[in-house]
Formats: C-alpha cells, structure tokens, sequence
C-alpha cells in the first residue's frame, strides 16, 4: 500500500474476490463482520481495518456488509479504501503513470517505443481489453509498439468504451519518430496539410501549448540528431 521506512505496507484479501477497489461478497450467504475481518491478513501490526457505513459510522456486527466500505489505516491514518458490493460493476481504473483526456477519449503523450503490453498494464478493469489498429484490425501481438491512432476498447458488460493512443512525436502513425513527422508538422504550419484526428496534434504539439509551431518541430529534429527527450 505505502513505504513505511524501509518496510512496504501490505494487505492480503486471501480467499475474498476483489475487483480493483470493490470486495465482492455473495449476498445469498452473506459472511459475519468478523469473519469477514479475519480473511484479511497484513504485514504490520500498526494496520488496522474499519467498516464503515456512508454517513462514515461503523457499522454493528450483525449489519450487512454490503453497500458499505473497508477503511484500511495505518497508525490510525486512512491509506485506502474498498467498496463492498454483492454485484460486479463494470468499472476502468486508469494508473496514474498514463494521461488521459476524458473528454476526447485520448490516451496522450507516451513515449515512443512503448510496447503495448505496457499501456495495458496500466488500466485495471472488469472488461475485456482489445486493440485496433487506425484501419479497425485488432491487434494481438503486445510486444508490438504503441503507434499514434491505435485504439483502446474495453469491452464491458452493456457498452465498449474506446480510447485512441497518442505517441509524442509520431505525428504520422507510424510509431516512428523520424524527419517524415517534422514534414507533417511542417506541412501543418504551411496549411498544406492537415491534422486527421485529436490524437494525431496532440502528438505534434510537444511543448504543450495547445499550437503547432516551429518549436514542436524542433523538438523532433532535436530528438533525432542528438537524441534528446521529446
């Protein structure tokens, strides 16, 4: 969970089913308070675990379980949190290390040769992950690398949500970064040609500014001459 000194804090849910940040429980053999409890092992003895209700009370030994939430503290300090549910809703959890924009569906600035296995190491979810190509194809070899207009779809249990995939510099979907990126943003500037999708400027515009101008193609030439960061 957390670094304490030199000791990681851990928790162990043994036998429970957990599904991301929700315990899922069984409601037509609803377990006790206490044995619920006692499946739930740790590594340090400043642990300490609450059932808690929505108005933040604990709850009795005889009340149900479900619908309410596991507090996890430590030196009696809340560090997580579990939902106790009797169904598995459908949920994605993204890991901090990915941006996304919610709004547009993007996941933005990954590195150029980042392997897709990488990417989807990265989202927990109930659903199904799968990957397509920008032509629709799906894409099964996760050693493969992350190319700008690539789409994430998680298959969940009444709908898919897609992501599509944008690779800082790979302004041409390649999954390359070379002089044929800094002639697409070339081209943009001289309005000889234009971005196709979101996905495709967010990966040209490499100062973050929300422009694509000379200094993002700079960045790519940089890159490739004396192989500084993007």
């Amino acid at each position: 969970i957390e670094l304490d000194s030199f000791n990681i804090l851990t928790i162990s849910f043994n036998d429970l089913e957990v599904k991301g940040k929700r315990i899922i429980i069984d409601s037509t053999s609803e377990i006790s308070k206490e044995l619920f409890l006692s499946k739930i092992s740790k590594n340090n003895d400043n642990i300490t675990f609450k059932i808690l209700n929505e108005d933040n009370n604990e709850i009795g030994s005889t009340d149900s379980l479900i619908g309410n939430y596991l507090k996890v503290y430590y030196n009696n300090k809340e560090i997580d949190s579990y939902d106790i549910s009797d169904v598995v809703h459908d949920y994605i959890e993204f890991d901090e290390k990915l941006k996304v924009e919610e709004n547009k569906k993007i996941i933005y600035d990954v590195k150029v040769n980042t392997k897709l296995k990488n990417i989807t190491s990265l989202i927990d979810t109930n659903g199904i992950i799968k990957i397509y190509d920008k032509n629709d194809t799906e894409v099964t070899d996760m050693e493969s690398k992350v190319k700008t207009g690539y789409k994430i779809k998680i298959e969940l249990s009444d709908k898919v949500e897609e992501y599509k995939l944008s690779v800082r510099g790979d302004t041409k979907g390649t999954g390359e970064v070379n002089i044929l990126s800094v002639m697409k943003i070339v081209n943009h500037i001289l309005k000889t040609e234009e971005f196709v999708g979101d996905e495709y400027y967010m990966a040209a515009d490499l100062t973050g500014d929300n422009q694509i101008l000379i200094n993002d193609a700079m960045r790519i030439i940089k890159y490739i001459l004396y192989g500084e960061e993007l």
